[in-house]
This record gives structure tokens, sequence and C-alpha cells, in this order.
């Protein structure tokens, strides 16, 4: 049993390293929302001085938060909806129908999930 534990401390530091690449964007992020613009310009890394909350008070008034999340809420809960009910009626219809056509219809859709659309999206400048 130990020496199972040894053979995997490589895989354990290579990832620790990769969560620490992770987690250090978010750390100077979380670092810099209490600080003010001045001290983000001067020392980005460094612990804020005093802790300041003037960041979040323009967020929520000026960019009207609230108001946003509940539209996104709204959007999100209506669009939820609308797929459950469309996607639960199509594969009801793909597993009782067993036709060449519907399983080209149901491959199709496989690989549209499964290719990115950035692959397939033209410009319109082009």
């Amino acid at each position: 049993m130990r020496t199972s534990f040894i053979r995997k401390i490589p895989v354990y530091i290579v990832l620790l390293v990769v969560m620490i690449g992770f987690l250090f964007p978010l750390a100077i992020l979380l670092i810099n929302v209490f600080k003010s613009n001045a001290e983000v310009a001067n020392s980005p890394i460094a612990l804020p001085d005093s802790i300041n909350l003037e960041k979040f008070g323009t967020v929520i008034n000026d960019m009207h938060y609230f108001n946003c999340l509940l539209n996104t809420l709204i959007i999100s809960a209506i669009s939820l909806v609308f797929i459950i009910l469309l996607s639960s009626m199509t594969a009801y219809y793909f597993v009782r129908n067993n036709t060449k056509t519907n399983k080209f219809l149901f491959f199709l859709m496989v690989a549209s999930m499964i290719i990115p659309f950035q692959t397939v999206m033209k410009y319109k400048n082009e």
C-alpha cells in the first residue's frame, strides 16, 4: 500500500501545480476587489492596506445588478422548462420510432453537441 502512494506522488505534484495555476487568478481577484483603483495600479498582488467596499456599491447601483440577476433567472427558468419539455418529447419519438431517418437525425443531434459551434461558425465579413 505504501508503494502505491509513493508512485502517485508525481501525479499529486502535477495536480497541485495545475490547481495553483487555476486558483491564482481567483486569489488576485479576491485581493483586488477590496482595494482602491490606485492601490490596484501600484501593487496588484499585495494585500490591501484597508478594506474598501466602494466597488460593491458601484456594481449594485450603477450596473443594476439585482435587475440583471432577476432577468437572468427568468430567462434561465423559461429556457429550462422548454428544453426539458422539447428534449423529452424528441427522445420519446426517437425511442419509439426506430427508422433510418430517426437514426440519422439522432446522430446529427449528437454531432451538433460534440462539435463546438465555433468550428462551423462563419463570419459575416466573409
